[in-house]
């Protein structure tokens, strides 16, 4: 992955327009990024497949750790769990098998949701809108002992089987975490939010850079894409005897 000065330029574009972003906006942005393929090509993958895509972001720029972070239920102590990208990388890929459930006469088949599906869903009403919308969007087709039937009538016992094998086919579009408290011992489950995590992570970077950018501007008079081409380590030096002189 790129790593010029030309991409860390883009990466302060991609800040500022995400900034007033929905979630799922922003881990579009996150996944074109790291594509090289700009955010259409990214709205339309699994959504295990875009957070991996994020996942390689956070390699390339900030390395192999990352932290989930919690409060414990148990004692309230903040607590954090260090993961690798390598251990993250041990999820089951998202499946390119067709998705189908057959259960009580019922046959279903379904595809992957997207952040096109999100985004969507995140339009509507209320949850009982955005529910129906995300259910919609899955469903390719349904049958009730052979003949079609709507998405929207299928029995709830139906969908939550469909919601179960949506979920196994892309686990990575879910990262479901086991919490230990170093305090108190107590444990409870948690969902990684990787596109929030790695947004996050960026936006420190943006702010650092752009610190960078304040402090030489003002000691050297260089422009921003001056100091954004500086190699980091000779941008950071050069910061130093500024503070230190």
């Amino acid at each position: 992955m790129r790593r010029d000065a030309a991409f860390a330029r883009e990466l302060l574009h991609l800040l500022d327009h995400g900034t007033a972003r929905s979630v799922t906006e922003r881990a579009v942005l996150l996944a074109g990024a790291a594509n090289g393929e700009g955010g259409e090509s990214a709205a339309g993958l699994p959504l295990g497949m875009r957070d991996r895509c994020i996942l390689r972001l956070h390699t390339a720029l900030f390395g192999t750790t990352v932290e989930a972070r919690g409060t414990c239920p148990h004692c309230l102590e903040a607590t954090v769990l260090a993961l690798t990208s390598d251990q993250l990388h041990g999820i089951a890929p998202t499946s390119a098998e067709p998705i189908r459930v057959a259960l009580d006469g019922y046959t279903v088949t379904c595809r992957l949701l997207t952040s096109v599906d999100l985004g969507r869903a995140a339009r509507t009403d209320n949850h009982a809108q955005a529910r129906a919308s995300l259910l919609t969007a899955s469903v390719v087709h349904a049958e009730q002992d052979g003949m079609p039937v709507t998405a929207m009538a299928l029995p709830p016992h139906v969908v939550e089987a469909l919601a179960e094998t949506l979920a196994e086919a892309d686990p990575f579009a879910e990262i479901r975490l086991r919490m230990i408290c170093e305090t108190c011992d107590g444990t409870w489950d948690a969902v990684l939010d990787l596109p929030q995590y790695v947004w996050h992570e960026l936006l420190d970077w943006g702010h650092a850079l752009m610190w960078d950018v304040h402090v030489l501007a003002r000691a050297y008079g260089w422009h921003e894409d001056e100091v954004v081409a500086l190699p980091a380590s000779r941008r950071a030096a050069y910061v130093g005897l500024v503070l230190n002189d």
